[in-house]
């Protein structure tokens, strides 16, 4: 079995590169290491004994998400009215996001319906006695 860690317990430069690949493409870690060729254990291994390699996987985790934001304003800063609104709709909910209101008529508060206000179901013909099991 090849070596995948270096004499410092690192991974060898070609499987770091692959794992970043990976995570700068907002995969799982599971997803990172089937890409990389290495085992979920021997990850975790490797980034228990080097937190600060973790931490820098988790960042780059987080690149799809910035590179989305970034996409949504150059949108916006050339003039798309509609990313403009989506973008309201969920940054700034309170005042632009849409939402149903339900009221009763005219505008009344909708009153409450208790299990014993509403009528109960018939009871079912009962079959002649030839047909029943």
């Amino acid at each position: 079995m090849p070596h995948i860690t270096d004499e410092r317990g690192l991974f060898l430069k070609d499987v770091q590169e692959r794992l970043e690949q990976g995570f700068k493409m907002g995969f799982s870690n599971a997803q990172a290491c089937h890409w990389a060729g290495i085992g979920e254990a021997t990850f975790y291994n490797v980034t228990r004994d080097h937190p600060d390699l973790q931490e820098r996987f988790e960042k780059l985790k987080e690149n799809p998400k910035l590179k989305a934001v970034a996409n949504i304003v150059n949108s916006i800063d050339k003039g798309d009215i509609n990313d403009s609104k989506w973008y309201l709709e969920r940054k700034a909910k309170a005042e632009f996001a849409p939402r149903t209101e339900l009221t009763g008529p005219e505008g009344t508060p909708l009153g409450y319906v208790y299990s014993s206000d509403v009528p109960k179901e018939e009871e079912p013909e009962q079959l002649p006695e030839e047909h029943a099991q």
